[in-house]
């Protein structure tokens, strides 16, 4: 690594008192306090803030905006009604969600649900496939300084049992297993598809090492949730990002995340 990298011990200069600090100076009041042990559904593109804000019903504008992403409260249904719930959003690839996650955290929140897109690396896994990463392929940069090389990163093991019930109530059903987090979107090379996809490795996308990484360095449970916008198996890209496969896939599973977040905590 052609960088310092400090232990996991080591405390930052920024702490989540100063950030706190920083954000309420800078929007005017106190973080809002009806969110604090609330659940956040961390929607990661432009399209999974679009969809996501026209199931959940956000209430009002966005109270806070973090990186590129605004925050909104929203309102739980049926019995988790008056449960806080906060819609954040977009965040697209390492660096931004690993600075949403921080914020969150300082904020108050107690859990992270993530929805968002992936490519598929496997051949019998097409446009409109889930997949419940268990696991990620750490090669980006930011995760590696949170953890250790040599540390395997993974989501919150009850938030990805709920993730998993929610999916099956909404029919879908998942694929379990790793995938490939790069932070260059146009360096997914033959040679890596090829070898990853030989290893196992379900999909590639930009944010899920750093995700669970920042999770446990901070103790944030997160989980994550994707559907196969585009297919990369076959060494030719095959994009599906405006087919009703995708479209209708999509809309599933930020169901599926919404009701993970109603869940109680377990």
């Amino acid at each position: 690594m052609p960088f310092l990298l400090d232990p996991p011990e080591s405390p930052p200069v920024v702490t989540a008192a100063l950030v706190r600090e920083e954000l309420a100076a800078r929007h005017g009041g106190d973080p809002p306090a009806d969110l604090r042990g609330g659940t956040a559904l961390l929607a990661l593109t432009p399209r999974d803030v679009r969809t996501a804000a026209a199931l959940a019903a956000p209430a009002g504008p966005p109270l806070w905006r973090m990186a590129t992403a605004e925050l909104r409260a929203c309102a739980l249904p049926g019995a988790a009604a008056g449960r806080p719930l906060a819609l954040v959003g977009p965040a697209v690839g390492g660096p931004v969600a690993a600075i949403v996650l921080e914020l969150l955290a300082a904020l108050g929140l107690e859990r992270v649900v993530a929805v968002g897109a992936c490519g598929s690396l496997q051949p019998d896994l097409p446009v409109g496939a889930a997949v419940l990463p268990t696991t990620a392929r750490r090669e980006e940069g930011t995760s590696y300084h949170y953890l250790p090389a040599d540390v395997a990163v993974a989501p919150n093991a009850a938030l990805a049992e709920e993730l998993a019930r929610a999916a099956a109530a909404e029919g879908l059903a998942p694929r379990c297993g790793p995938v490939w987090t790069t932070d260059a979107l146009f360096r997914e090379t033959a040679r890596k598809v090829q070898r990853y996809g030989a290893e196992g490795l379900l999909a590639v996308d930009m944010e899920t090492a750093t995700l669970f990484a920042v999770g446990q360095a901070v103790g944030l449970p997160v989980a994550a949730l994707l559907v196969v916008s585009d297919e990369l198996a076959g060494l030719v890209w095959r994009p599906g990002f405006r087919t009703p496969a995708f479209r209708e896939a999509h809309e599933r599973a930020v169901r599926t995340a919404l009701a993970a977040c109603a869940a109680p905590k377990r």
